[in-house]
């Protein structure tokens, strides 16, 4: 699951199109940059395993998540 469809499966909609319509010629926003930090801290630590990330949705609890994730 790439970065984008992380944000719309977490119910991100809208941090998803703020990239998407972001001009590359401007700087986004600090807090809209922090914002996006957080989410991708996020992302990063569940991975993009669509069993994660819908256990990750549900629970929001990583002790679950581990169970889909294998090292």
């Amino acid at each position: 699951m790439s970065f984008m469809e992380f944000l719309v499966a977490t119910g991100n909609t809208g941090w998803a199109k703020s990239i998407i319509n972001h001009s590359i010629d401007e700087p986004m926003l600090e807090p809209v940059h922090e914002k996006l930090l957080g989410i991708i801290g996020e992302y990063l630590a569940i991975g993009g395993m669509p069993e994660a990330v819908k256990e990750w949705v549900a629970t929001k609890t990583s002790r679950e998540v581990k169970l889909f994730i294998q090292i």
